[in-house]
């Protein structure tokens, strides 16, 4: 069991830690013995504890060669963990010199963390405050440069280790169903539905000097075939027959995804009123977000999509700003559907400081704008489901591949060998933390003159190969929901035994991860044991306590 003991401002910062590193925790108690004290200086080494871990840029009593606390660059300290992977740090540091028994360094050699022994009391001094870090991640987020961290999610993974390393073991609820690797969200945003909406004004001519110039110099890198040349060309002949109505409008996409998707499901997010570009939007050219379309005009294939399964969210307009503005776009999508839809992302992911407030008291279930138009990543530093700090009931669904930022020249402008390696990079690092990758290709993608179908097809089949569990946005956040609900706590029993304790939602199967402190190296990926529960219950977990040596002992397989 860890105990907590820091300053109460950070009280909703360390809830949300729990719910990403889902363990048995509890708050400090001097009066209560404690296996593990997690503190920000707020509590002294407690003698009952085996192991005590203090992160905090303060000095602090037995620090040890310790420098004045730094602040952070804008793009963070770049710090190493013991595997020589990357821990951007963004709020203030305290470093550390001399040392041998580092956990993290800088390039400089300088030790940002450092384990000693006292007394018998393992005590890990750790120079920035976790929960600022939280807190930092969770509200402003992650620069561009360092998109393709998941930094939340490794600091929840050095603070595992740091108990591995200590002799205990670590017991951890997967937010993924039972048998599956990680989760995949895919989402549509649906800026374009038709090309004969557009004239022939700068949108239109931006889609011909594409087709025709740009397309060449795809077929040149490789990231476009001859035939896909030709398709675009035929694309741009076609335009005048497209107008007459004899010919489909190849801009039209619903049957698109759904063949391709199929037996999958996604989210796809709607514009609800035509022509209206919003107001104090920051980005460059602004009266361009003005769409051509709105929910009206696609109401016959939405309801398609929606009984047969497809989701409907809410492409916002003004909604990130102001309350009332959401909840006049969101009835708007109900009113046009007669069905109530439950989530949002923003048009050009436009959001500020006070967003997700805003987006909560409109009535929003979850929001999906959490990601970057530029660089593709975690901007949150994290693929897991969270509640924003100044939320009470919206959920963010973390946005972290889309296709224009992938392919685009005005952004990384890849060609799909090293889209694809992008895309492997970030998977990986959802894949560790048993989380979800939510995926935005949008609505024009599949058509000529993008034609990046067959990139999205690839991704598909490297999802399902690999077992991954798909939910639209609306199924992915009520399994988080339910997740949420789910408690965990640790006792022993009277062999010595330890024994987890779940309670919460008797329908919501569950995985239990067992890591092994037994061969722990910070150099290897821990050793871990996954038990899948379907109901409440307590876990025999096959670790005992010796009483005279208080030391864990992995007797039997689980």
């Amino acid at each position: 069991m860890i105990s907590v003991a820091v300053h109460p401002n950070r009280a909703r910062a360390v809830a949300e830690f729990f719910e990403l590193f889902k363990t048995a925790w509890q708050p400090y108690f001097e009066d209560e013995s404690c296996t593990v004290l997690l503190t920000d200086g707020s509590a002294s080494p407690d003698a009952s504890a085996e192991v005590y871990i203090l992160f905090s840029p303060e000095r602090q009593d037995g620090d040890v060669s310790a420098a004045e606390p730094q602040t952070s660059p804008s793009d963070g300290f770049r710090v190493q963990m013991a595997d020589s992977r990357d821990l951007p740090v963004y709020t203030a540091c305290r470093f550390f010199q001399g040392l041998e028994k580092a956990l993290l360094t800088e390039a400089s050699g300088d030790v940002l963390a450092y384990k000693k022994t006292v007394n018998g009391q393992q005590i890990i001094r750790v120079g920035y405050d976790l929960f600022d870090e939280v807190t930092y991640l969770l509200t402003t987020g992650q620069p561009v440069a360092n998109a393709g961290v998941a930094a939340l999610d490794r600091h929840v993974e050095f603070l595992r280790r740091c108990i591995l390393d200590a002799g205990l073991p670590v017991f951890e609820l997967s937010p993924c169903p039972p048998g599956h690797p990680y989760m995949v969200c895919l989402t549509h945003d649906v800026d374009f539905v038709g090309i004969r909406s557009y004239g022939i004004g700068r949108t239109f001519q931006g889609f011909v000097k594409r087709a025709f110039v740009d397309s060449w110099k795809r077929v040149r890198n490789g990231s476009l075939t001859w035939r896909g040349l030709l398709k675009n060309y035929a694309a741009v002949l076609s335009v005048p027959l497209v107008h007459l109505g004899l010919v489909k409008d190849f801009w039209m996409q619903f049957d698109g995804y759904r063949r391709i998707e199929d037996p999958n499901r996604s989210t796809f997010f709607l514009i609800p009123f035509k022509n209206r570009s919003g107001e104090q939007v920051s980005q460059p050219y602004p009266k361009m977000r003005a769409t051509r379309y709105d929910v009206e005009d696609v109401r016959g294939d939405v309801l398609s999509m929606l009984e047969d399964g497809w989701e409907i969210g809410l492409h916002g307009i003004d909604a990130w700003r102001d309350s009332e503005c959401g909840r006049s776009e969101k009835d708007r999508i109900d009113s046009v559907l007669g069905r109530t839809i439950s989530g949002t992302r923003m048009h050009w992911l436009c959001r500020n400081a006070h967003t997700e407030q805003v987006l909560d008291e409109a009535g929003f279930d979850y929001d999906s704008t959490c990601g970057y138009n530029e660089t593709v990543g975690f901007r949150a530093g994290t693929s897991r489901v969270f509640r924003p700090l100044s939320a009470d009931h919206l959920l963010e669904v973390p946005m972290h591949i889309q296709d224009v930022a992938l392919f685009y020249s005005a952004f990384l402008g890849l060609d799909n060998n090293a889209a694809w390696k992008r895309c492997e990079a970030i998977l990986d690092e959802c894949s560790r933390s048993h989380g979800v990758l939510t995926i935005l290709w949008h609505m024009r993608s599949l058509a000529p003159e993008r034609l990046w179908g067959d990139f999205y097809q690839k991704l598909l089949n490297r999802f399902r190969a690999d077992g991954a569990w798909f939910g639209t946005a609306c199924e992915i956040t009520e399994r988080f929901r339910k997740f949420r609900e789910v408690q965990v706590s640790q006792r022993i029993a009277a062999d010595g035994e330890r024994v987890i304790c779940l309670e919460g939602n008797s329908e919501f199967p569950v995985t239990v991860r067992v890591y092994q402190p037994s061969e722990f190296s910070w150099k290897m990926e821990p050793q871990f044991t996954d038990i899948a529960q379907s109901e409440p219950a307590e876990i025999r977990t096959g670790f005992y306590v010796d009483a005279m040596t208080r030391s864990d002992v992995w007797t039997t397989a689980v």
